[in-house]
């Protein structure tokens, strides 16, 4: 009985698969160590590249994308300490990190290249908390089999030997990666249960790669996506930071809905999907404010929306949409994307619908800009996002609607807004608002570009009075939003011609301090 059940047993376990990628070369300073490493690594056991980067190149190759596979890690059978020892005695400078789980990063002195993580095979036992493995339960071991099975989907499982330029799977990933399939490793209600922020890790990926929805993962998540919330906050927005900077965040924020983890991550978003535009209304035909807020989104990956960043970046119609949606959250940042998603919340408690003459009626949604900004601030709060990058978020969304107004502005406030330092987010941010409509538009967009290139041309941007350092010197003040709001209140003032001289701006700044304490 007991040969039979072994032999049953062998049955169940997934084939080995391999495939081999001949055009395959260490080209970069970090492939070049990181095989070195793998090298040296085999004389006392085995290693292999493994995670993101293996992923990465397969799908590079199946579907002729241009994902940069870097971060290489390597997960390897012998102890960190045997590691640490071989490496260093070949040259290597070596560094241990990580509290629970310990990794070994590997770089060269006065090399230009990331430091490369290298790991010893492990297993896991339970993750009582949905947080974090059991330490007792943890092993490390030699069996890069068993390493395999214990990560998030098939996709992130896959082994790579540069020696041999071959793929290896224990799981099914280069099927399912071929298939376009996103799947867990091994039972999938198991999987999300012993991290839960598998479940945004999985919303990720799905839109990263374009893989089909699962069936089976969408009833699990439904069914565990309150849970959610045991995970630390910081987490959370390291996971939707990510998601924000993809080309299809839009999707990703209908899958959050789609899935229930919207309403528990943040609820104030999701209730939009009950608050309608007016019908009655020639524009915002999209019907809800949470379908404008994913067209809006989508925004900058429509052609109309690539074409002007293009134009801002002075890019030819050569490069390719992914590159410049690339570049644009390089230069700007996830900010941008973040207020385009809060830019709306305040229509849920300021929609007013009145009665006019013939029994018609008008639905407005006044003053929305404003509570729009308390509630994405609630947000950010509960997120644990950085003070700097909250306070540039906040900032956006409460004067989304100021680009449509500058041809009409006063003078003196105009060129203040055009001179902000945010002035290019805050445009994209209002064209994002307008490709959001049904019908679309980009004329409100043209008209402040226009005269924010002739603002520039006209006023070179003059240096700043006193520097944030020197704020916080004065008047005894912390880092943080208080600092920006002076330093902007400074640089209108500066702008209007009101004060000319840092003594000036010290003065001003301290004559207005109470003012902005209040606010």
């Amino acid at each position: 009985m007991e040969e039979i059940e072994k032999i049953e047993n062998l049955k169940k376990k997934p084939e080995i698969h391999t495939e081999v990628l001949e055009d395959w070369e260490a080209k970069t300073e970090e492939e070049k160590n990181a095989v070195n490493i793998v090298s040296l690594l085999n004389r006392q056991g085995v290693a292999y590249f493994a995670g993101g980067y293996v992923r990465d190149l397969l799908i590079n190759r199946e579907f002729s994308k241009h994902f940069i596979a870097k971060d290489i890690d390597i997960a390897t059978s012998i102890s960190l300490e045997e590691a640490k020892t071989l490496l260093e005695k070949s040259g290597f400078h070596t560094k241990i990190a990580g509290a629970d789980f310990k990794t070994l990063k590997v770089f060269q002195e006065g090399g230009e290249a990331e430091a490369i993580d290298v790991a010893t095979f492990r297993q896991e036992g339970k993750y009582r908390d949905g947080r974090h493995p059991d330490l007792e339960d943890l092993v490390f071991i030699k069996d890069p089999e068993k390493d395999a099975e214990r990560r998030d989907f098939t996709i992130n499982a896959l082994f790579f030997e540069p020696d041999t330029k071959k793929i290896i799977d224990f799981v099914g990933g280069i099927e399912d990666l071929k298939n376009k399939v996103l799947r867990p490793v091994g039972d999938t209600k198991q999987r999300f249960q012993e991290d839960y922020v598998r479940m945004l890790r999985y919303v990720r990926f799905r839109n990263k790669y374009g893989f089909t929805f699962s069936r089976e993962v969408r009833d699990v998540v439904r069914d565990d996506a309150d849970k959610i919330l045991r995970k630390p906050s910081e987490k959370l927005f390291q996971e939707l930071d990510l998601i924000m900077k993809l080309d299809k965040n839009y999707m990703a924020v209908a899958d959050m809905a789609r899935l229930g983890l919207l309403k528990h991550l943040m609820p104030e978003l999701d209730e939009l999907k009950n608050v309608m535009h007016p019908k009655e209304a020639p524009y915002h035909k999209e019907g809800t404010v949470f379908r404008h807020t994913l067209e809006a989104l989508r925004g900058f990956s429509r052609k109309e929306g690539v074409d002007k960043i293009r134009e801002v970046f002075g890019l030819e119609n050569s490069v390719k949409i992914d590159e410049v949606i690339k570049r644009f959250y390089e230069k700007y940042g996830t900010e941008i994307s973040w207020a385009v998603l809060f830019h709306d919340l305040g229509k849920r408690t300021k929609k007013s619908t009145r009665e006019l003459p013939g029994g018609q009626t008008r639905t407005t949604f006044v003053g929305h800009e404003l509570d729009s900004r308390e509630m994405a601030g609630k947000i950010a709060a509960r997120l644990r996002f950085s003070n700097v990058k909250k306070e540039k978020i906040l900032w956006l969304v409460e004067n989304h609607l100021l680009p449509r107004d500058l041809p009409v502005m006063k003078q003196s406030k105009r060129r203040a807004m055009l001179q902000h330092p945010w002035i290019e987010e805050l445009l994209f941010v209002a064209l994002a608002d307008e490709l959001g409509n049904f019908p679309s538009s980009t004329k409100d967009f043209e008209a402040a570009y226009k005269l924010l290139k002739e603002e520039r041309v006209r006023v070179p941007e003059p240096k700043e009075l006193v520097s944030g350092k020197e704020l916080m010197n004065k008047f005894n003040l912390k880092s943080g939003p208080m600092i920006g709001r002076l330093k902007s209140a400074i640089r209108e003032a500066q702008l209007e011609d009101k004060i000319k001289t840092p003594k000036e701006a010290l003065r001003f700044a301290e004559e207005n301090l109470k003012n902005l304490y209040i606010q």
